[in-house]
Protein backbone atom coordinates (compact mmCIF):
# COMPACT_ATOMS: atom_id res chain seq x y z
CA UNK A 1 0.00 0.00 0.00
CA UNK A 2 1.22 3.58 -1.21
CA UNK A 3 0.98 6.33 1.22
CA UNK A 4 1.85 10.02 0.78
CA UNK A 5 2.59 12.34 3.76
CA UNK A 6 0.97 15.45 2.25
CA UNK A 7 2.63 18.80 5.13
CA UNK A 8 0.19 21.61 4.22
CA UNK A 9 1.21 25.18 5.92
CA UNK A 10 5.17 25.50 5.90
CA UNK A 11 5.93 28.82 6.88
CA UNK A 12 9.52 30.26 6.95
CA UNK A 13 11.00 31.23 10.24
CA UNK A 14 7.82 30.18 12.24
CA UNK A 15 7.77 27.01 15.02
CA UNK A 16 11.45 26.23 13.95
CA UNK A 17 11.48 23.76 16.86
CA UNK A 18 8.71 21.49 15.46
CA UNK A 19 10.01 21.37 12.05
CA UNK A 20 13.00 20.17 13.15
CA UNK A 21 11.82 17.72 15.24
CA UNK A 22 9.63 16.69 12.53
CA UNK A 23 12.25 16.66 9.47
CA UNK A 24 14.89 14.89 11.75
CA UNK A 25 12.08 12.27 12.77
CA UNK A 26 11.35 11.56 8.89
CA UNK A 27 14.93 11.36 8.15
CA UNK A 28 15.54 9.02 11.09
CA UNK A 29 12.75 6.54 9.43
CA UNK A 30 14.31 7.17 6.19
CA UNK A 31 10.97 8.17 4.28
CA UNK A 32 9.63 10.25 1.50
CA UNK A 33 7.55 13.50 2.41
CA UNK A 34 6.18 16.40 0.67
CA UNK A 35 5.87 19.58 2.93
CA UNK A 36 3.42 22.43 1.08
CA UNK A 37 5.09 26.00 1.22
CA UNK A 38 3.03 29.38 1.61
CA UNK A 39 4.73 32.00 -0.12
CA UNK A 40 4.08 35.11 0.99
CA UNK A 41 4.14 34.49 4.87
CA UNK A 42 8.13 32.75 4.11
CA UNK A 43 9.13 35.26 2.47
CA UNK A 44 8.37 37.69 4.86
CA UNK A 45 9.76 36.01 7.18
CA UNK A 46 12.99 35.25 5.01
CA UNK A 47 13.85 38.98 4.01
CA UNK A 48 14.27 39.75 8.06
CA UNK A 49 16.27 37.09 8.79
CA UNK A 50 17.66 34.73 6.44
CA UNK A 51 19.78 33.32 9.00
CA UNK A 52 16.55 31.15 10.29
CA UNK A 53 16.64 29.19 6.65
CA UNK A 54 16.84 25.31 7.41
CA UNK A 55 20.00 24.22 4.92
CA UNK A 56 19.81 20.66 5.10
CA UNK A 57 16.13 19.28 4.71
CA UNK A 58 16.08 15.79 4.45
CA UNK A 59 17.07 14.25 0.80
CA UNK A 60 13.72 12.43 1.25
CA UNK A 61 11.45 15.51 1.71
CA UNK A 62 10.16 16.86 -1.38
CA UNK A 63 8.96 20.86 -1.50
CA UNK A 64 5.58 21.63 -3.26
CA UNK A 65 3.35 25.35 -4.21
CA UNK A 66 0.79 25.59 -1.61
CA UNK A 67 -0.11 29.34 -2.91
CA UNK A 68 1.23 32.79 -2.27
CA UNK A 69 -1.22 33.79 0.20
CA UNK A 70 -2.82 30.97 1.49
CA UNK A 71 -6.37 32.28 1.42
CA UNK A 72 -10.03 31.02 0.64
CA UNK A 73 -10.40 32.16 -2.99
CA UNK A 74 -6.84 32.78 -4.22
CA UNK A 75 -7.69 30.34 -6.98
CA UNK A 76 -11.06 28.68 -7.22
CA UNK A 77 -12.88 31.45 -9.43
CA UNK A 78 -10.07 33.48 -10.06
CA UNK A 79 -8.74 33.94 -13.75
CA UNK A 80 -6.24 32.19 -15.50
CA UNK A 81 -3.88 35.21 -15.67
CA UNK A 82 -4.54 35.76 -11.53
CA UNK A 83 -4.05 32.23 -10.77
CA UNK A 84 -0.79 31.74 -13.01
CA UNK A 85 0.81 35.05 -11.17
CA UNK A 86 -0.23 33.83 -7.49
CA UNK A 87 1.38 30.17 -8.53
CA UNK A 88 4.27 31.75 -10.42
CA UNK A 89 4.91 34.32 -7.04
CA UNK A 90 4.68 31.55 -4.64
CA UNK A 91 7.40 29.58 -7.26
CA UNK A 92 9.94 32.06 -7.11
CA UNK A 93 9.49 32.50 -3.13
CA UNK A 94 10.34 28.86 -2.71
CA UNK A 95 13.39 29.07 -5.11
CA UNK A 96 14.62 31.92 -3.28
CA UNK A 97 14.49 31.04 0.15
CA UNK A 98 15.23 26.99 -0.74
CA UNK A 99 17.01 27.04 -4.10
CA UNK A 100 14.47 24.42 -4.98
CA UNK A 101 12.23 24.15 -8.10
CA UNK A 102 8.87 23.00 -7.15
CA UNK A 103 7.06 20.68 -9.57
CA UNK A 104 3.79 19.93 -7.73
CA UNK A 105 1.15 22.21 -6.50
CA UNK A 106 -1.94 22.01 -3.93
CA UNK A 107 -4.31 24.63 -3.53
CA UNK A 108 -5.30 26.45 0.21
CA UNK A 109 -8.24 24.58 1.61
CA UNK A 110 -8.25 22.36 -1.52
CA UNK A 111 -10.09 24.88 -3.20
CA UNK A 112 -9.15 24.88 -7.20
CA UNK A 113 -11.09 24.58 -10.38
CA UNK A 114 -9.77 24.06 -14.04
CA UNK A 115 -7.95 27.40 -14.57
CA UNK A 116 -5.54 26.29 -11.80
CA UNK A 117 -4.71 23.07 -13.47
CA UNK A 118 -4.58 25.21 -16.63
CA UNK A 119 -2.22 27.21 -15.03
CA UNK A 120 0.12 24.44 -12.81
CA UNK A 121 0.47 22.82 -16.96
CA UNK A 122 1.30 26.04 -18.51
CA UNK A 123 4.13 26.87 -15.87
CA UNK A 124 5.28 23.24 -15.88
CA UNK A 125 4.03 21.65 -12.87
CA UNK A 126 4.23 17.75 -13.09
CA UNK A 127 1.96 16.76 -9.79
CA UNK A 128 -1.38 18.14 -8.46
CA UNK A 129 -3.07 17.81 -5.28
CA UNK A 130 -6.57 17.03 -6.65
CA UNK A 131 -8.46 15.00 -8.75
CA UNK A 132 -11.10 17.05 -10.52
CA UNK A 133 -9.33 18.77 -14.42
CA UNK A 134 -6.56 16.68 -14.02
CA UNK A 135 -6.11 14.84 -17.12
CA UNK A 136 -3.13 16.84 -18.32
CA UNK A 137 -1.43 16.60 -15.19
CA UNK A 138 0.04 13.69 -12.67
CA UNK A 139 -2.71 13.95 -10.20
CA UNK A 140 -2.40 12.92 -6.62
CA UNK A 141 -5.68 12.39 -5.86
CA UNK A 142 -7.36 12.91 -3.09
CA UNK A 143 -10.15 10.77 -2.26
CA UNK A 144 -8.43 8.44 -0.41
CA UNK A 145 -7.72 10.98 2.33
CA UNK A 146 -7.05 10.09 5.71
CA UNK A 147 -6.86 12.71 8.45
CA UNK A 148 -6.61 11.98 12.10
CA UNK A 149 -5.91 15.51 14.08
CA UNK A 150 -7.86 16.77 16.74
CA UNK A 151 -10.16 19.62 16.73
CA UNK A 152 -8.64 22.82 18.14
CA UNK A 153 -7.93 22.89 21.31
CA UNK A 154 -5.84 25.76 23.36
CA UNK A 155 -3.09 25.87 25.45
CA UNK A 156 -1.45 29.20 26.93
CA UNK A 157 -3.82 31.16 24.48
CA UNK A 158 -2.01 29.15 21.82
CA UNK A 159 -4.40 26.67 19.30
CA UNK A 160 -3.31 22.85 18.34
CA UNK A 161 -4.36 20.24 16.08
CA UNK A 162 -2.23 17.61 16.71
CA UNK A 163 -2.35 13.84 15.43
CA UNK A 164 -4.33 11.02 17.30
CA UNK A 165 -3.75 7.77 17.47
CA UNK A 166 -7.25 6.59 17.89
CA UNK A 167 -9.31 8.80 15.71
CA UNK A 168 -6.03 7.24 13.14
CA UNK A 169 -7.15 3.96 14.05
CA UNK A 170 -10.35 4.36 13.51
CA UNK A 171 -9.71 5.61 9.99
CA UNK A 172 -7.04 4.21 8.99
CA UNK A 173 -8.73 0.51 7.88
CA UNK A 174 -10.84 1.93 5.49
CA UNK A 175 -8.34 4.30 4.20
CA UNK A 176 -6.69 1.04 3.21
CA UNK A 177 -9.46 -0.52 1.84
CA UNK A 178 -9.92 2.34 -0.27
CA UNK A 179 -6.81 1.75 -2.39
CA UNK A 180 -3.38 3.42 -3.66
CA UNK A 181 -2.26 6.16 -2.80
CA UNK A 182 -3.56 6.80 0.34
CA UNK A 183 -2.87 10.54 1.26
CA UNK A 184 -1.89 11.34 4.86
CA UNK A 185 -2.88 15.01 5.32
CA UNK A 186 -1.17 16.86 8.28
CA UNK A 187 -0.79 20.18 9.82
CA UNK A 188 2.05 20.27 11.94
CA UNK A 189 2.15 24.30 12.26
CA UNK A 190 -0.07 24.24 14.69
CA UNK A 191 1.55 21.04 16.42
CA UNK A 192 3.45 21.06 19.82
CA UNK A 193 6.27 18.61 20.85
CA UNK A 194 3.76 15.70 21.81
CA UNK A 195 2.41 15.84 18.06
CA UNK A 196 5.71 14.96 16.75
CA UNK A 197 6.11 11.74 19.04
CA UNK A 198 1.99 10.63 18.15
CA UNK A 199 2.91 10.82 14.46
CA UNK A 200 5.89 9.29 14.98
CA UNK A 201 4.07 6.37 16.43
CA UNK A 202 1.37 6.84 13.61
CA UNK A 203 4.28 6.00 10.88
CA UNK A 204 5.63 3.83 13.17
CA UNK A 205 2.27 1.70 12.55
CA UNK A 206 1.70 2.14 9.08
CA UNK A 207 5.43 0.88 8.71
CA UNK A 208 4.76 -2.35 10.61
CA UNK A 209 1.93 -3.07 8.69
CA UNK A 210 3.53 -3.16 5.53
CA UNK A 211 2.75 0.74 4.22
CA UNK A 212 5.50 1.77 1.44
CA UNK A 213 5.80 6.09 1.63
CA UNK A 214 6.64 7.28 -1.73
CA UNK A 215 7.87 10.05 -3.83
CA UNK A 216 5.22 11.89 -5.60
CA UNK A 217 6.14 10.55 -8.99
CA UNK A 218 5.95 7.04 -7.34
CA UNK A 219 2.42 7.85 -5.89
CA UNK A 220 0.85 8.43 -9.54
CA UNK A 221 2.45 5.43 -10.96
CA UNK A 222 1.16 1.93 -11.40
CA UNK A 223 4.53 0.64 -10.31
Amino acid sequence: MKFVIKIDDYVYGEKETIWCELFSMLEDKDIYASIGVIGHLSLVNFKVNQDLKMKSLPRKVEIWNHGYEHERGEFLGQDLSRQLTQIAKCHNAIKEIFGYEPLAFGAPFNDYDENTVNACCELGYKYFFGAEYTKSVNAIKLDNLLTFETSKFYEEDEFYVNPVMSRFKKRYATAVQNGNPCVIQIHPRRWNLSGIKTFSMILDYIINDGGDFVSLSKAQSNK
